[in-house]
């Protein structure tokens, strides 16, 4: 979440309380120690780069880009002056409902957390990769809408934020692989088109890209068909030296997808428990993968060792220990 001066807080209308705007790092230390702001009904208003579109299909926004927290779990500011309610994940957005896998904040340059109606990710702009894309799956995501043409720089990060460009990619050998699919976001031309930013892409070779990767961008849609909701988190993953492209973007060495498959449609936060079906996928980037992804699974708790991120963080932590350590096995 995003980082706060918490004196400088206003609190009016019975829980309504509005931060001011910040500008790049400033304003992410506080003296607010662990004070504890409750709220009764709820609503918390961003100001600071967390605004969504009019229409956004998800149920956390409205259009002026406000974050309902139902009157739920108070929201504390810590010694950081990181606002984390409780379940912060399901507090922020629909499409981090289980949690945040860090500690992702607006402004911070090596993880700028970017809040979207269609996905949420962080972002590295140091390195020009994001670092990971969270976001939810079911039929009201899936359509007939027509594929975006083109790549462009996001726009909701400043212009001095680093950012990969269609010249990095340019012969490189390397695609611009989606993490958030296309395919995954056809309700509406602007969801489409909403994936089309570099801060959604890595580079990826053929072979995984369309490839190994995308049988398993397949399987989640058909989970999705199926009336089940999916929610996936996907990643690069780097060694200790990497490969660059264009103007020193990184190549990473795999990319991770972890897809979270409740059945049935579900509210806000999903029941996830240890019979809930996890799958891990860890998909090498080279130009010889092959096959299904089925060949590739893995365990969570394996990707939050090469990663460093704490997924499903939201969920308690004794189903975590059941579903983060067992690898799917079903056909």
């Amino acid at each position: 979440m995003e980082a706060v001066d918490a004196g400088a807080a206003v609190v009016a209308d019975a829980g309504r309380v509005t931060f001011p705007a910040l500008a790049d790092d400033a304003g992410r230390k506080s003296d607010a120690g662990s004070s504890t702001i409750a709220f009764d009904a709820g609503w918390l208003d961003f100001d600071a780069g967390m605004e969504a579109d009019a229409g956004t299909p998800v149920s956390a926004f409205d259009a002026g880009g406000r974050l309902d927290v139902d009157a739920g779990p108070p929201v504390s500011v810590s010694d950081a002056g990181l606002v984390s309610p409780t379940g912060a994940g399901a507090a922020l957005s629909a499409h981090t409902a289980l949690g945040l896998p860090d500690t992702s904040a607006v402004g911070a340059l090596d993880r700028w957390l970017l809040v979207k109606p269609q996905f949420v990710l962080s972002y590295d702009t140091l390195r020009k990769t994001p670092r990971w894309v969270s976001w939810r799956l079911d039929t009201s995501w899936l359509g007939t809408a027509t594929r975006a043409s083109s790549f462009r720089r996001d726009a909701q990060l400043p212009t001095t934020a680093g950012q990969a460009r269609d010249e990095d990619f340019r012969n490189s050998g390397f695609e611009r692989g989606h993490l958030c699919p296309s395919a995954d976001r056809t309700n509406t031309d602007p969801d489409n088109d909403a994936t089309f930013v570099f801060t959604n892409v890595v580079p990826q070779t053929r072979a995984s890209n369309g490839g190994t990767w995308a049988t398993l961008e397949d399987e989640a849609r058909a989970q999705a068909r199926l009336g089940k909701t999916v929610f996936l988190v996907a990643g690069p993953v780097f060694g200790v030296t990497s490969q660059f492209i264009g103007a020193g973007v990184p190549v990473p060495t795999a990319t991770f997808k972890i897809a979270v498959i409740v059945d049935g449609p579900v509210g806000l936060v999903p029941p996830v428990t240890t019979s809930t079906r996890v799958i891990a996928v860890l998909v090498p980037n080279t130009t010889s993968v092959s096959g299904s992804w089925r060949s590739f699974r893995v365990s969570v708790r394996s990707i939050e060792q090469a990663t460093g991120f704490d997924f499903l963080a939201d969920v308690p932590r004794a189903v975590q220990d059941v579903v983060e350590t067992r690898v799917d096995a079903e056909p």
